[in-house]
């Protein structure tokens, strides 16, 4: 897997520096793509579980403290799982 990186220049007006980039493309060492694939997968899973909780749940956390904020994703966390276990209880019994 190749990495681009743009070449650019930038001038900083007020101290009057200059930052440049270079355009190599750069070889991805298979360590770190497999790493990447690795925390792709776990990405994917938890990020849908988020995108229900704020999207269909409406899931917004707007409070004082940590101990209220814990809580509050605690009992999201909850009502998500049993979401998902009614779901798949359904699943069962038509199957069956």
């Amino acid at each position: 897997m190749l990495i681009f990186s743009r070449s650019f220049v930038r001038k900083d007006f007020i101290n009057g520096m200059s930052f440049q980039l270079s355009g190599i493309l750069h070889e991805m060492p298979l360590n770190t793509q497999r790493a990447n694939g690795k925390k792709s997968k776990i990405r994917a899973c938890v990020e849908h579980v988020f995108a229900v909780q704020k999207e269909r749940m409406g899931l917004f956390i707007q409070t004082i403290g940590l101990d209220r904020a814990r809580i509050k994703i605690t009992f999201a966390n909850l009502a998500y799982n049993l979401q998902r276990l009614v779901f798949w209880e359904k699943r069962d019994t038509i199957t069956q």
